[in-house]
């Protein structure tokens, strides 16, 4: 029926409709933009080296004087694990000395607090104003991935293997962007690192399709205690949904172990895991959140607190 309802539009009906379908307008944008840098990686980890410059922080390597990716320059990702599961501070991994192994004796709290900001989260979006965040990464981390911003029409064509397998293994192509506004909120502040990601607007730039490899994500959540809110978090596979479970669960009894009253935070918004967290990952980061509200209104009538988990 879709075939004989193309028959009966015009010919420019037709290549408007396969023009918005494929995204080809952002593919030649992407392919044909002149007087910008290409830059190919099938390592995540010298895309951060050369996207933090100075800022970049990794055992035995020295940083770049200078940040060499620029906006707009376009960027191709060789071989790398795609994921739904998006770091929650985009770049800390390599722009801190990851100061959470350094901590009091015994003062667990402050460990893994300081473990989450190093880099040690992930979050799971739904997709927002008609894009999905997803990470691209060649180690197994995923909390440790290149930001990816997809549009929904390119989304498509990985999504149903990303469902079944967790994890693909593509080639990517994209353009270095900033973060569009309308998703800033989403992407947490990390000292050193630029609000930018790569965009990838057309189903054509995503290439070489396949189950991908062993991809680890991090749970984490925000909770209250009598002193003030902790974060917490432990890794889970991607591919198992079995193993986010048991994560999750080991999470809230550690939190309850710390002294928990109450989860303010979940870390998928498309599965809610944290029983009783009173908001999904998006919100944590808006500017309308506040924390002291959200407190607040976790501890009324529907609260779940973690005696109850």
């Amino acid at each position: 029926m879709i075939t004989n309802k193309l028959l009966e539009l015009s010919g420019k009906e037709v290549a408007k409709i396969l023009l918005s379908y494929f995204g080809v307008r952002d593919y030649f944008r992407t392919k044909l933009i002149t007087g910008k840098n290409r830059h190919n990686y099938d390592d995540s980890k010298d895309f951060w080296k050369d996207c933090l410059g100075p800022y970049y922080s990794y055992p035995g390597e020295k940083p770049l004087a200078s940040r060499i990716i620029k906006d707009g320059d376009r960027i191709k990702l060789e071989g790398m694990d795609i994921s739904e599961w998006f770091p929650l501070f985009p770049g800390a991994g390599y722009a801190t000395e990851l100061s959470y192994r350094s901590y009091k004796k015994g003062d667990v709290q402050n460990f893994l607090t300081k473990r989450v900001y190093s880099g040690w989260g992930s979050i799971r979006l739904s997709i927002h104003n008609e894009y999905k965040l997803v990470s691209a990464t060649s180690v197994i981390y995923a909390n440790f991935g290149i930001p990816l911003i997809v549009s929904s029409r390119a989304f498509d064509k990985i999504k149903k293997m990303i469902n079944n397998e967790g994890v693909v293994n593509a080639d990517v192509e994209g353009i270095y962007l900033s973060i569009p506004h309308k998703l800033k909120y989403i992407f947490g502040h990390v000292v050193g690192v630029p609000r930018m990601c790569i965009y990838v607007g057309s189903s054509l730039l995503i290439k070489d399709i396949k189950p991908g490899g062993n991809t680890l994500a991090s749970a984490w959540t925000l909770y209250e205690t009598e002193k003030m809110p902790q974060l917490i978090s432990m890794c889970f596979d991607v591919s198992s949904e079995d193993s986010i479970k048991n994560t999750v669960q080991r999470i809230l009894s550690e939190a309850h172990r710390l002294n928990a009253t109450y989860f303010i935070t979940d870390f998928d918004e498309i599965i809610p895991r944290v029983k009783g967290a009173k908001y999904p990952p998006s919100v944590i980061f808006s500017k309308n959140f506040n924390l002291q509200e959200a407190i607040h209104q976790a501890i009324g009538d529907e609260c779940f607190c973690a005696d109850s988990v």
